[in-house]
């Protein structure tokens, strides 16, 4: 049989085709296994963006019981200046602490200080965040500690909204923790204090107190606390760093004792601690969403006597704490946070696990505010003087105002104390019943 010319021309169109994009698509996967690819891909890795975290890799399978290898975190992608969404910042100063790879500071004690006078002072929440209210006086400087260890210290450029702070690491000691070759399924502190014989760490300087004394350190000393896979990791050393990591609250390490000596840079190190039955539980709200950052004091009563733990409620508002191994009679907790607080009694106890306390419910409670001035006796505003309301200590501004959050609770009290002045305590009268304007 012929083939018809037009049949012929188009079979052989179809066939220039199909190896066009056969060819094209050859080439797709080529170019996806260059090197170069490949390489422009990871390359900024050591020099990101200032203020932005980089992206964490993906997470590597490993066994039950191992332990986390180091993960390089990949570059963040380019960004044309002026296309950033801005970010919502709450109301008044907020300081965010990094360290110089991105990942947020923790647990840092952050203080605000002028002159030599400390003005607040407060602990980075997980996000490495704290926040103030706006400031009223200029010249006002930020420092920044774990423990008595100055990581940073810089004057503030303004007296509000986001102010973020990269920390440098330094040398490092890191590791994880692990009870029978698990992960802890508690929270641990860790303790560090450095060898005075050994290289000098920046010591905090000495601030004024609110309360009227001097508080300085002698001795360099940093905690770290465990995350969810049990890891930990104490930054900002000087090199050469020569210390003990101490287990604080009664635990102990597996070949004895409570107290492992440490040398910086240190990374990779295990730290088998023996097994201990703890108290868990979790800090809800009254809509059942997680209270982060709730106060929890565990007041725990043996045959031999009584003893206390403090604990903070994580992200999830999740808190553990450590119980002795016998005698337990019962474990009262106090929990507080959102303006308010509760207590819980726990009686009954596994001999190995513990207990377990369940959701604790902290309703809402509605706030009062109430801002305070502090004269002489003939008017003259007094910016040294100290108010406090309930467990709240603050310093006078410049204009001897101070300003305070507290439940709307009947019967608070102020104290006032200035220099060279007599203190005072007065009453706090609720909303309703003061005169518009701070109360004098």
């Amino acid at each position: 049989m012929k083939n018809h010319p037009i049949a012929l021309a188009t079979s052989l169109l179809f066939a220039l085709l199909a190896a066009l994009l056969l060819l094209r698509r050859d080439g797709d996967v080529t170019r996806a296994q260059t090197p170069s690819d490949a390489t422009a891909q990871t390359t900024s890795a050591d020099s990101p963006i200032p203020g932005v975290p980089p992206t964490p890799a993906p997470p590597e399978e490993r066994n039950a019981g191992e332990a986390p290898t180091a993960r390089r975190e990949a570059a963040p992608a380019e960004r044309v200046p002026g296309t950033e969404p801005e970010e919502e910042v709450p109301e008044g100063l907020v300081v965010e602490l990094r360290w110089s790879d991105g990942s947020p500071v923790p647990g840092a004690w952050v203080s605000l200080a002028k002159d030599g006078r400390r003005l607040e002072t407060a602990y980075s929440d997980w996000k490495g965040r704290v926040h103030y209210g706006p400031l009223e006086e200029e010249g006002v400087w930020l420092y920044v500690a774990n423990g008595s260890v100055r990581l940073a210290s810089l004057p503030l450029g303004k007296r509000s909204g986001l102010v973020r702070v990269t920390l440098e690491e330094g040398s490092t000691v890191s590791g994880w923790v692990r009870i029978q070759g698990n992960a802890p399924d508690r929270s641990l502190n860790l303790h560090l204090v450095a060898d005075p014989d050994g290289p000098a760490a920046p010591l905090m300087p000495a601030l004024d107190d609110p309360m009227g004394g001097t508080v300085e350190a002698d001795v360099a000393d940093l905690w770290a606390t465990t995350d969810e896979e049990g890891a930990f990791r104490f930054a900002g050393l000087p090199a050469h760093f020569r210390g003990s990591i101490q287990l604080p609250y009664g635990d102990e390490f597996v070949t004895g004792g409570s107290s492992l000596p440490v040398e910086a840079p240190t990374t990779d190190l295990i730290l088998d601690i023996e097994a201990r039955p703890v108290l868990r539980g979790r800090v809800v709200d009254g809509e059942g969403n997680p209270v982060p950052g709730a106060f929890v004091f565990a007041d725990i009563s043996t045959k031999e006597g009584g003893v206390g733990s403090a604990e903070t409620a994580d992200e999830e508002g999740r808190f553990t704490v450590a119980l002795p191994e016998s005698g337990l009679e019962q474990a009262r907790l106090s929990i507080s946070g959102l303006g308010t607080n509760t207590d819980v009694v726990v009686r009954e106890f596994d001999p190995v696990r513990g207990a377990d306390a369940g959701d604790i419910v902290l309703e809402r409670e509605e706030l009062d505010s109430a801002d305070f001035l502090v004269t002489d006796s003939d008017g003259t505003p007094l910016p040294d003087a100290i108010v406090g309301v309930l467990s709240q200590t603050k310093t006078a501004s410049s204009q001897g105002i101070c300003s305070f959050e507290f439940p709307r609770t009947q019967g608070l009290q102020a104290t006032v104390w200035a220099p060279d002045h007599v203190v005072r305590v007065l009453p706090v009268p609720p909303a309703a019943d003061r005169p518009d304007g701070p109360i004098e």
